[in-house]
């Protein structure tokens, strides 16, 4: 994995003001004022999150098994992620195979929550393999 290298100062942008929509006379229509309610966002087409989780879990185990980085905990710090969400990620591969090929063809909709509880670990499941 080449190194990530950070040049110049990181800034965070100035924050922009914000405006909280209001309702014109309180408690109209038994609606108490406050911030106007948003309509949630509509889910992105393409691949689903946790296929591209498992993804990049093979991808960080075949970095670590080649010897092209040290450890998970370098993996992790060249993520941005703990420790602990790194082994989280990672544990999707020790879901059985069928499940797996469900997540990759989009056949199933489960969260990663969920899949995350079925995985367990390596030592707890030794009738599956990766």
């Amino acid at each position: 994995m080449p190194a990530l290298t950070v040049t110049g100062r990181l800034e965070r942008p100035a924050a922009r003001p914000r405006t909280v929509a209001r309702d014109p006379e309180p408690g109209v229509d038994g609606v108490p004022n406050g911030p106007a309610a948003t309509p949630p966002m509509p889910r992105p087409a393409g691949t689903a999150r946790v296929a591209r989780q498992l993804a990049l879990a093979y991808h960080v185990e075949a970095l670590v098994d080649s010897g092209s980085v040290r450890d998970y905990a370098a993996v992790a710090r060249a993520l941005g992620l703990t420790r602990a969400r790194l082994s989280q990620i990672v544990a999707l591969r020790w879901l059985p195979v069928a499940t797996q090929e469900a997540i990759l063809t989009g056949a199933s909709t489960a969260s990663e929550r969920q899949f995350r509880a079925a995985a367990g670990s390596p030592c707890k499941r030794a009738d599956t393999s990766p």
